[in-house]
């Protein structure tokens, strides 16, 4: 069977840039960017210093992520019930300040207990969690059905890039540093953490007033 070059173009990797010419594309993609980055850049950091400066055992401060990937998915399964009632924008303007006040009450230090950690990553998961079903339907709605098998690399693309960012540009705030201390560099982590929230904050300002429709059959 030939194969003219119009489908030829379709089937092939390169990702297409079309897709960014809708606003609702590029917008989640930047939050998408900007909320991984900060994420899975800083809650890596925070069992290292649970173990490193606080002295909690390994396998104590390694279960301190239990409770953001459990309501991670709690926030997954809210959003999905929430997104037929309230706009693309409103629920990614919710779901990023709860992941800012999760970030400010994660700038922790010696004295913070492990209950009070666990609370905190509770919080980030769920803001998380509810965050990025939001962000993927609201793409899938924007794009045609020409490239409705694209956007889901397109999704996972610019979260692997915000996440590979976030790492590096912390892991630098927290070994960088003249007299090698861990003490202080966790609120330096959040901080800038903080700051990747509010970038996506101004992006989601261009997502607009869509919102999920359900079609009746």
């Amino acid at each position: 069977m030939r194969i003219g070059h119009r489908n030829l173009a379709s089937l092939g990797p390169i990702l297409p840039l079309a897709l960014f010419r809708h606003r609702l594309v590029s917008s989640a993609s930047v939050v998408s960017f900007f909320v991984s980055a900060g994420m899975f850049g800083a809650i890596p950091f925070v069992p290292f210093f649970l173990h490193e400066v606080q002295g909690v055992s390994s396998a104590l401060a390694g279960a301190m992520v239990i409770p953001y990937m459990l309501f991670y998915f709690v926030g997954n399964v809210v959003s999905r019930r929430l997104m037929s009632c309230f706009t693309y924008r409103q629920m990614v303007f919710t779901s990023l300040l709860i992941i800012a006040v999760g970030f400010g009450l994660l700038m922790i230090d010696t004295q913070t207990t492990l209950l009070s950690v666990a609370t905190y990553m509770i919080v980030s998961g769920l803001g998380t969690g509810q965050l990025m079903p939001v962000l993927k339907t609201a793409m899938q709605s924007a794009v045609s059905k020409q490239h409705s098998g694209s956007f889901p690399s397109l999704f996972g693309f610019v979260r692997s890039m915000g996440s590979t960012i976030g790492v590096s540009l912390m892991g630098l705030l927290m070994y960088v540093q003249p007299d090698h201390s861990l003490g202080i560099e966790i609120e330096e982590v959040f901080t800038l953490g903080l700051f990747f929230v509010i970038m996506a904050l101004l992006a989601a300002l261009f997502l607009g007033k869509a919102q999920l429709v359900i079609r009746q059959n």
